[in-house]
């Protein structure tokens, strides 16, 4: 009699077992016996510096890979390795602004000014930006300048430093964080932290 009960209350839940994969897909242990390549969402991928870097950008509001060989602009809807599937972030998915384009044209046509403009040209660019925005003094709009054009480049590096705005009210914190958050590379801004997120 107890044989048969264990019997029939395995049956039952075989077919939950059934059910639950059917609705919410195979548990862990059956997924790495079917294979089934975990799906990451990521904003960029260099094959551990090995390889060509992998942007996530949003063009026509569907995300995408660009890479930027031999003068070329490529197109990747993802990348598929042997354990994972990498794939590029959604717009809601991003911590910080998507870089989002109406089309590949309009991509293809700031890689064009962007190849063409001297790293001269792109500093005094930068620094006007601050200036219409950060009433501060040079020395500080020079190293927000740098910061910014240096945070595309932070793969380089092995570490980095922050900028930490303080001081008493309308002294122009936010507008500093928020005009290097448009014009720095990915950047998070952060008001407000305690001690436990430093």
């Amino acid at each position: 009699m107890a044989l048969k009960r264990q019997g029939k209350v395995e049956e039952r839940c075989n077919k939950l077992d059934e059910e639950w994969d059917k609705e919410f897909g195979p548990k862990t242990k059956e997924k790495e016996k079917s294979n089934i390549k975990k799906v990451i969402p990521i904003s960029k991928y260099s094959f551990n510096g090995k390889g060509d870097v992998h942007e996530a950008v949003i063009i026509n509001g569907k995300p995408f890979f660009i890479t930027f060989t031999d003068g070329k602009v490529g197109i990747v809807e993802k990348i598929e390795e042997n354990t994972r599937i990498l794939r590029p972030a959604e717009v809601e998915e991003y911590p910080y602004k998507a870089y989002e384009f109406e089309s590949i044209e309009q991509l293809q046509q700031i890689i064009s000014k962007a190849i063409n403009i001297s790293k001269d040209e792109l500093y005094t660019k930068a620094k006007s930006i601050f200036h219409k925005y950060v009433d501060q003094d040079e020395y500080v709009l020079n190293l927000l300048t740098m910061d910014s054009i240096w945070t595309y480049f932070q793969d380089l590096f092995p570490a980095t430093h922050y900028i930490e705005c303080i001081g008493t009210n309308d002294v122009g914190k936010s507008t500093i964080g928020y005009t290097f958050e448009y014009t720095g590379y990915r950047v998070i801004l952060v008001k407000m932290l305690t001690r436990s997120e430093f």
